[in-house]
């Protein structure tokens, strides 16, 4: 058993895994697969082969009752997190086919995932990510096992560019930026995952200044100096990226799509900053 997403294997190794993800994949094989393979390899080797063989303690799993996830069944979840490990560092909840929360179980899932305990993590799984609830969405790390290309470099500079334009609204700066989006069409789906992560770790970190908790760590500075979304901005620029990603399966216009959600961007602030104007490059 092989864990093959980039992302999930070099948080692995740098010891910077997150509380709560959300795995997607149109494949139940796939999300079968990654998800063992990922939990295996956060145990360790011995309790791993617990794991395996259904005899980790410290594991709960939850399932859909009739497409529906139930407010029992979360309850239950917090209590399980209630109590420290028994036998290693982390207790694991799995929850299976997340589309199948209703808002009451939801809300009540919201609670954990806002205020969760060191040692517990919380793994989602779903093969049909825009059926899910927003806010549950935009408090986990979204994780397409799917795609194994992950950004590097001068790719997340330049990204981090063109969003820096966009919030500084320099508009003369981001009809620049349509020859990187022509250039780099056939990565949309990876763009957009990026743009996604990185207003994520910016409302993490405006929430709770917890380094560790933040994907792309390079980026600390840039989100130190942004000071002009809300929490309430954020959450709609979260829902703006998934709205277009979404978008990409019924082949929309790319260009038309980015320069919609750079403008949205420019839209979505609460008051300019009274800092200077955020550098790029950084």
């Amino acid at each position: 058993m092989v864990l093959k997403n980039r992302i999930l294997k070099e948080q692995l190794l740098n010891n910077t895994v997150s509380h709560a993800y959300l795995f997607v994949s149109s494949s139940e094989n796939i999300l079968e697969e990654e998800t063992k393979a990922f939990i295996y390899d956060l145990l360790g080797l011995e309790l791993g082969e617990k794991f395996l063989s259904g005899n980790y303690v410290d594991f709960l799993e939850v399932l859909p009752d009739n497409k529906n996830i139930k407010i029992a069944e979360i309850r239950n979840v917090i209590k399980f997190l209630s109590t420290s490990p028994v036998e290693g560092k982390y207790k694991l909840v799995l929850i299976r086919n997340a589309e199948f929360f209703r808002k009451e179980s939801a809300n009540a899932l919201l609670k954990i995932l806002e205020e969760p305990p060191e040692y517990g993590k919380i793994i989602l799984t779903t093969n049909n990510e825009e059926q899910i609830i927003k806010t549950i969405i935009s408090r986990c790390q979204v994780v397409n096992l799917e795609n194994n290309v992950q950004l590097y470099g001068g790719k997340n500079n330049q990204l981090n560019d063109i969003l820096i334009n966009s919030i500084n609204r320099e508009l003369l700066e981001l009809a620049r930026s349509k020859d990187y989006f022509n250039e780099n069409k056939d990565d949309s789906y990876d763009i957009y995952t990026y743009f996604y992560n990185f207003f994520h770790d910016l409302l993490i970190y405006k929430n709770t200044k917890d380094i560790e908790e933040i994907i792309y760590k390079d980026n600390i500075n840039i989100y130190k100096d942004i000071d002009v979304f809300n929490n309430e901005n954020i959450l709609k620029i979260l829902d703006k990226i998934l709205e277009i990603k979404n978008n990409f399966k019924i082949n929309v216009n790319f260009q038309l799509s980015n320069e919609e959600l750079l403008l949205y961007i420019m839209e979505e602030q609460n008051g300019r900053s009274s800092r200077n104007t955020l550098q790029k490059g950084r």
